[in-house]
Order: structure tokens, then sequence, then C-alpha cells
């Protein structure tokens, strides 16, 4: 079950602001977004509109028979109201009518939370968004591997678990070989990172892009960021004085794309991708971009070296 008291809204964009992006966005975010405007709905009785970025997604509301009763009294109270000439039994009928109206506000103010907190529970069975999310975000596909294929050994693999460590074992071999150490003492000389500097690449994060292991959309990473900008900032200021890469922000999910004209039945016809997570990504390219910046700062680089560099290309080594 998710705990509505738990879903922080974003300081940053504010209630209700579309992101653009993938279709589960208004099915989800949509709905979290609105649930602080219950009672700002005027829609009728048995439906409810939620705000999301500048539009309405309606969601029916079934009336019980208490509500049902009290809706009934409600509305002859206010036809008796109407109907009074007596400016005495009128203000009193009056009183009575808005009685009866506040109490039938409520019940269905407790109505539509409940509705809502059904709706969300029946996204986030199973996982954090459901299979629906797996299926739109298309993290839910079909093998390409559709028969054997030949392992180290030379033999056929007999299952589709055979056949993903026998590419795997092709592509990335392992090694316990050591081939060199070296042994560093410990340095903190490191600046801080900054919140505008964390923002700079999350910014630069491309949207509709696969989601790696971690199931976080770029989209939704910007979200989570913003909500609490100085914290995620001290997480990763934390890893960096301490030299820390969390291992889960190493683990890629591998994706297979089969080459064209090919049998399929050696894992040298397959290019494996790997698809790490954002978090990582955001990491890596801090890192990346600092020792960057050091390299051309301090002039370490040779000035024959043209490949990987801003404002370089190995067409002006020529």
């Amino acid at each position: 079950m998710l705990d509505l008291s738990l879903l922080p809204l974003c300081p940053r964009r504010g209630l209700g602001t579309a992101v653009a992006g993938p279709a589960w966005v208004p099915g989800v975010c949509g709905p979290v977004s609105g649930c602080a405007g219950w009672g700002c709905c005027r829609g009728s009785a048995h439906q409810f509109r939620v705000p999301f970025g500048g539009s309405f997604y309606l969601l029916t509301l079934t009336l019980g028979p208490k509500l049902q009763v009290k809706r009934s009294k409600t509305r002859a109270l206010r036809r008796l109201y109407q109907k009074e000439s007596n400016q005495q039994i009128r203000t009193m009928k009056l009183t009575s009518y808005k009685k009866n109206l506040a109490e039938y506000k409520r019940l269905i103010l407790a109505k539509k939370k409940e509705k809502f907190q059904e709706y969300i529970n029946s996204i986030t069975s199973s996982t954090l968004f459901g299979n629906n999310f797996n299926i739109i975000t298309n993290k839910k596909r079909r093998t390409t591997m559709k028969k054997p294929i030949f392992n180290s050994d030379g033999n056929l693999t007999s299952n589709i678990q055979e056949s993903a460590v026998a590419i795997l074992d092709f592509h990335f071999p392992w090694s316990d070989e050591v081939l060199h150490s070296t042994t560093l003492g410990a340095q903190n000389d490191f600046l801080p990172i900054s919140i505008n500097e964390t923002e700079g690449i999350i910014n630069r994060i491309k949207l509709n892009k696969a989601v790696g292991t971690d199931g976080l959309p770029g989209e939704m990473v910007k979200e989570i960021f913003f909500a609490n900008r100085q914290w995620f900032t001290d997480l990763l200021n934390y890893l960096l004085k301490n030299g820390i890469f969390p291992e889960t922000w190493k683990s890629a999910r591998i994706v297979l794309l089969d080459k064209e004209n090919r049998s399929l039945d050696h894992p040298s016809h397959f290019r494996p991708i790997c698809v790490l997570p954002c978090w990582g990504k955001v990491f890596d390219k801090i890192i990346a971009e600092r020792l960057s910046f050091h390299l051309e700062q301090d002039q370490i680089l040779s000035n024959k070296q043209f490949g990987f560099r801003k404002n370089r290309s190995t067409i002006l080594a020529l």
C-alpha cells in the first residue's frame, strides 16, 4: 500500500505541472499531484476531477446508500429553504440546510480520498508502478533468442539461461588475474559538489531513454531530485569524500540486439547494450567532468591529443 502522506509535492515545478515524457506520467503523477486539491473539485457527485498540467483526469465515484440519503436530504432542505417566505423561518431552514450541506461535503471528500487510494493500490499491486507501468515503458519484451546457440565448448545450449550465460561470457570475459595493483593514500582535497553542479548534470539527463536496473526513468529522477536538491547533493558529496561508488549504480541491464543477416546461433551475432541506472550516470558524469577540468587546467594532456576532448576533434589534428 502506498501511503499518500509520504508523497511530497515538488516545490520547484509546482502542483499539476506537466512533464513532457511517456504516457504513464499523467496516469501516475496526475492523481498524485492533484491529491492536495480535493476540496477544489467541482464535479458531480458521481465523478470528480483530478487536476494535472492544465487539464483534468476524471475518476468515477460510486455513491453508497449513506451518501445517496444524505444528498436527497440536503436537496430537500434546500428546496424548503428557497420556498419559505417568512424571513424568520427562512433563516432557520437556511441554517439547517447549510449544516447538512457541510456534512454532505465531508462525506464526499472522504469518499474521494478512499476512491483515489483504491486507484493508487490498483496500479501498485505488485511493484512500485505495477505491470501497467512495465508494459507502457516496454520493460517487458520478448526475447530475441528463439533457438539454441553455441557456447564456448562448441555445444548447443538447452535453455534461455544457458544462452544468456554463453553470450555474457563471450562479450564480457571474466579473469581473476591481477594485471596491475597500485595503492594510494586517501586524499580528501576534493571541492564539495555544489547544488548548481548537480542540477546542471540533472538537467542534461536525456528523456525517454531506456531505464536501468533501478527502474527509474530520467523524468522521475529529475522530479525526485528537485523535491530535495540539498539531500541528494549531500549524498553525492558523502560518496565522493569516502571514495564510494555504489554497486547497484554499476549493475547494468543488458539488452541484446541481433545483427542483421546473421543466423543468431553464435554469441558474436548479438550486439549487447548495457543500460546503467540513471543515478550512476549522474555521479559518473560529475567525476568525469571534474577529471576533465583538472587535466585541461593543469595542462596534463598532450597537445597532440584531440580525441575525447572538448572543443577538439580528430579533424583538427589533420
